[in-house]
């Protein structure tokens, strides 16, 4: 298979969205919240200018890694569609299982648990299942930081919010690489059929 035929292919692949490897500069993003928000952060240098930086080129370094590999795929507007709606939903519960938490337990939480990293995994259960169907690997992981949220072990005191963006981005970099995988094995198997074939016999 040429490169316009995964092109093709990829369109009309829900989880060709799922390109994984996204996932190491988004992380990155939510390691950096965590940083920015810590009552004594590090060196401003580092979370102000270098971590951004090096953020920004581990996206467009992504981004021309899937484009060689695979080609520039233009998804159906019902893809596009779905997959914003996705996110947006997504966030909103996220949002709104925080705000329920805070309200519960108080704000800032009076127990030792996070609602920041257990809405985040909530939320992020939601994305996967509208986007493109919750897998395997998405129920394990975002379920564990979801129970690892619950726990009392968060006693970080005004860094409780903070902490959690660090779970939280090691989720999403271990995520996006098992989506990776899923998407090279689906796109190896397109390899293997034999669309010039299929269009003669047509």
């Amino acid at each position: 298979m040429d490169r316009r035929q995964l092109e093709s292919a990829g369109a009309g692949y829900p989880h060709a969205y799922l390109q994984g490897f996204y996932g190491i500069p988004f992380g990155m993003a939510m390691a950096l919240v965590g940083l920015t928000n810590l009552t004594d952060p590090p060196v401003l240098v580092w979370i102000g200018i270098i971590g951004p930086l090096l953020t920004v080129a581990a996206f467009f370094g992504v981004a021309r890694y899937y484009r060689h590999r695979f080609g520039k795929v233009v998804h159906m507007r019902s893809r596009q569609t779905r997959y914003l709606a996705a996110a947006l939903v997504g966030f909103a519960v996220y949002v709104g299982a925080d705000q329920l938490g805070r309200a519960v337990l108080g704000r800032p939480p009076l127990e030792p648990v996070s609602t920041t990293a257990a809405a985040w995994a909530v939320g992020m259960l939601v994305f996967y299942a509208i986007a493109a169907g919750l897998r395997a690997h998405h129920v394990v992981i975002w379920v564990t930081v979801f129970v690892a949220a619950l726990l009392p072990l968060w006693t970080m005191g005004a860094d409780k919010d903070a902490v959690a963006y660090f779970p939280i981005a090691a989720a999403t970099v271990v995520a996006g690489l098992f989506d990776h995988r899923r998407l090279v094995l689906t796109f190896r198997s397109y390899r293997d059929l034999d669309f010039g074939n299929n269009h003669g016999d047509a």
